[in-house]
């Protein structure tokens, strides 16, 4: 039972694969990329049926493949994919006007906007109080609070939204954390609890904040450092 379980497991995957993989696996388009063409786009385009197109196999037709030739094509897509990015990237760092202006690593919105530092180290936070259940009011004097969090989204921002919750006495105890939009913003959402009978709103909400802008201002500042670093090693 448990190995037929494993195998259903495995075949399940093998179908998901069947329907992103383009047959022959995925190729860029025979027209050159802009250089602000990212890895998402190419894998938007494989999503949305275009990289089927690109690879030829026509759209509509019935997938015949055999489960071996769906993880080839999978393992072929993978491999193009990771060349066609090291060309876009050997290509951005040959451009010493883009290099100047940090074009490679700045992230742009879909109409092309280069985002600024500040805008990214920005956060928004949002506080309301939430009904306090029959329950709680037993056995506790914590009050039930909703915290909503919008920020530009990075590595490491979900441990520093946790960490700066519970320097300002909250303790979470549910999230809803969904997935960054195409610019790279996102919005989280937290159901906490505070030691307070009647919390000051407005005051919890600037020391959060300010919490958050200061691990923004540390990231950045250690983004900064790490690249003056390998432009010295370089």
């Amino acid at each position: 039972v448990v190995e037929k379980a494993r195998r259903d497991g495995i075949n399940m995957l093998i179908e998901e694969l069947r329907d992103i993989v383009p047959e022959g696996g995925w190729k860029a388009s025979a027209n050159e990329y802009k250089k602000t063409t990212s890895l998402r786009d190419a894998l938007d385009a494989i999503h949305s049926g275009e990289g089927s197109a690109m690879a030829g196999s026509g759209v509509g037709k019935p997938d015949k493949r055999t489960k071996r030739s769906v993880l080839m094509d999978a393992i072929a897509s993978i491999e193009a994919l990771t060349e066609h990015v090291q060309k876009l990237t050997d290509q951005q760092a040959a451009n010493p006007a883009d290099a100047a202006l940090g074009a490679a690593d700045t992230p742009r919105s879909e109409d092309g906007t280069i985002f600024e530092e500040e805008a990214m180290k920005r956060v928004h936070v949002d506080i309301a109080l939430r009904e306090r259940s029959q329950v709680l009011k037993d056995v506790s004097n914590a009050t039930p609070l909703q915290v909503k969090i919008a920020y530009f989204d990075r590595r490491g921002f979900l441990a520093d939204e946790c960490v700066a919750m519970r320097s300002v006495g909250m303790t979470i105890k549910s999230a809803e954390l969904p997935k960054p939009n195409r610019n790279g913003f996102v919005q989280d959402t937290f159901d906490v609890e505070i030691e307070e009978d009647d919390p000051e709103l407005e005051a919890l909400q600037e020391q959060l904040v300010d919490a958050l802008a200061e691990t923004q201002s540390l990231y950045y500042r250690s983004q900064q450092a790490g690249d003056k670093r390998a432009r010295v090693e370089a």
